[in-house]
Order: C-alpha cells, then sequence, then structure tokens
C-alpha cells in the first residue's frame, strides 16, 4: 500500500478546507484528523454499489420524506439488516452510525445545552431529527458538510471514549440508540495513555477507532487487560484503573499510522500552518516508560497482594 494519500482526497480536502476547518472547531476536533479519517476512508476503495443499494432500498414506491425517515428509524430501531444501512459519502459513515451520532447530538443539545454554541453545525443536524433520508441523501453529497460532521462526531466518540469520559449509563443522559449503541466506556483502561499522548498520536488512535469502531477497540483493550477486575491505585496525581493499555496507530487499513504519514500534507492542504511541529515517531508520547516506571515503583513499595498489582506490569500492546 502507498504511504502517502492519492492527489484527489488531497484536493478534495484542499478544496473543501474551510468547510473541514469550520466543523472541526466547532466540535472541539484537530482539523487533521478529520481530513485524515476521510482520506483514509477514501484511499481504501470501498463496493461503489453501496450508494445504489442505499437508493434502491429507500426510493422504490416514490416515497415521501416521512415515509423514507419512518422506514429508517424503524429498520434502526430493530437493528434489521439490509440495504438501508450501508457507508455513505465521504468518510463511508454507515448509517446507523450516523443516526446514533446524530441523536446523541441532539439529546445532548436538549438535556445538557450542550453544543448550542456550535453555530452553523446545530443549525444543519436540527434539521435532520425527522428526516433521517435527508441527512443520508446530504451525506452522499460531496459539496455538503453533512459527511464532514459526521466524520468528526465519530472521532469526538472516539476521543471520549479513550480519555474514558462516555457516560457509564447510556440511559442516564442519552437516547436510546438501538442497536448500535456506542457508549460502552472502556472503565478507564486507557485514561493514563490518552494524558500522556501527544495530540497528533491521539488522532492518529483515534482514526484508528473511526476504522474499527468501538466494538473492536473495546475487544482490543479487553484483550490486553483482560475482564478482570479493575484495582484503583491511589498516590498518583490520578487515579488509575489498571492494568492500563496503551493504544497505537493502527497500520494498513486502519489508517492511524499512514496519518501521521501524511500530517504534513494534510496541514498544507487545509492551509494550517507549518511551523506546528509533526511529531518524529509513530507514538509520539510524552516519556512513556518514565511513567511506567514510576507505577511499577510505587506497586513494589506498595504492595497490596493483589496479583495483578505485585505481577509488575503494565500492558502496553
Amino acid at each position: 500500500m502507498s504511504t502517502t494519500y492519492s492527489s484527489s482526497i488531497l484536493e478534495y480536502i484542499r478544496s473543501h478546507s474551510n468547510m473541514i476547518k469550520n466543523t472541526a472547531f466547532a466540535l472541539g476536533i484537530m482539523p487533521e484528523a478529520v481530513a485524515g479519517a476521510i482520506a483514509e476512508e477514501y484511499e481504501w476503495p470501498k463496493d461503489s454499489g453501496y450508494e445504489a443499494a442505499f437508493l434502491a432500498y429507500v426510493l422504490p414506491g416514490y416515497r415521501t420524506p416521512d415515509e423514507i425517515h419512518n422506514l429508517l428509524a424503524e429498520n434502526y430501531k430493530d437493528g434489521a439488516p439490509g440495504g438501508w444501512d450501508m457507508p455513505l459519502g465521504m468518510g463511508s459513515v454507515r448509517v446507523s452510525t450516523a443516526i446514533s451520532l446524530l441523536n446523541e447530538y441532539l439529546n445532548n443539545a436538549r438535556i445538557n445545552n450542550e453544543h448550542m454554541s456550535d453555530g452553523e453545525v446545530y443549525d444543519i443536524l436540527i434539521k435532520y431529527e425527522f428526516n433521517y433520508g435527508q441527512l443520508c441523501f446530504d451525506m452522499m453529497d460531496k459539496d455538503h458538510p453533512a459527511a464532514i460532521i459526521m466524520s468528526a462526531l465519530m472521532l469526538k466518540k472516539a476521543n471520549q471514549f479513550y480519555s474514558d469520559t462516555l457516560p457509564s449509563d447510556p440511559n442516564a443522559s442519552q437516547i436510546s440508540m438501538g442497536y448500535h449503541n456506542m457508549l460502552t466506556s472502556n472503565k478507564g483502561a486507557t485514561k493514563m495513555a490518552w494524558s500522556l499522548f501527544s495530540q497528533e498520536t491521539r488522532n492518529g488512535v483515534m482514526i484508528t477507532y473511526f476504522n474499527i469502531g468501538w466494538e473492536a477497540a473495546g475487544a482490543k483493550i479487553d484483550a490486553a487487560t483482560g475482564l478482570r477486575p479493575s484495582t484503583l491505585i491511589h498516590g498518583l496525581s490520578e487515579e488509575y484503573t489498571f492494568p492500563q493499555y496503551f493504544p497505537q496507530p493502527g497500520a494498513d487499513e486502519s489508517g492511524g499510522e499512514m496519518y501521521l504519514d501524511n500530517l504534513s500534507v494534510l496541514r498544507e492542504c487545509l492551509r494550517i500552518p507549518a511551523e506546528i511541529p509533526v511529531p518524529g515517531n509513530p507514538v509520539g508520547c510524552i516519556d512513556v516508560w518514565a511513567i511506567c516506571n514510576r507505577i511499577l515503583s510505587y506497586c513494589i513499595n506498595y504492595p497490596f497482594g493483589n496479583p495483578y498489582i505485585t505481577d509488575r506490569k503494565i500492558y502496553c500492546v
């Protein structure tokens, strides 16, 4: 696989740079990450029949916008398989994922008074609350910001996942999001890594999440740390559950490493000043091993009799 993005996707990013930057800044995500997520999906060719299959599913019978909305809402609620749940537009966000992200965004705006300062992003998304069909049609329009917004919201979800700021109770402040529930917490297993990684490395890991989804991201954490009760260690600047997991930007189709390889090019296309430093290595974190040694020293000096502590193991997979 090439380690550089194609000229066509770079031209798309260049011509839509203001749209990408405005969306990213409104949602608290770095523009380079949004551009990298979109570029990675573009680089790995999708079945060109996805959008055609979606249109063939929702349009026969000349359905009205309300009928299309009801069809998608019912299928989403029931988790129905089929041609409705296709990856659409720049970013290749699935219909079910887009509906989940939309519902959560609007619910947070309504209940927690979030997003009211997001300006155009909020104004665009509120129009889709009872018009899922239009959301999908706009995502397929390369010159409409809908697909860029959904990509940025997915990256925002990744940031919440790894920083462990997702709600622990999906019903506490969120609308039920059907079978595609993305509110699973990682129980703090990556909280330390997220506090130490550079923003560029976070972006690479977030793009990997964007590509593999929360189920696979959670499975990696479970495989590395084990499905066991977490142990809380006190005495550090923060409290961490152990063992901790240090996620890395993924290779190949997961896209994180390719993002880092092309970071300077993405910044040029987005017209972001070149003097902003680019990480010199794919890890790009602040002396992680020094922090690990600090933790291990603490465990040795203060053994609690817990086998997962006195093993002196730190999980960095």
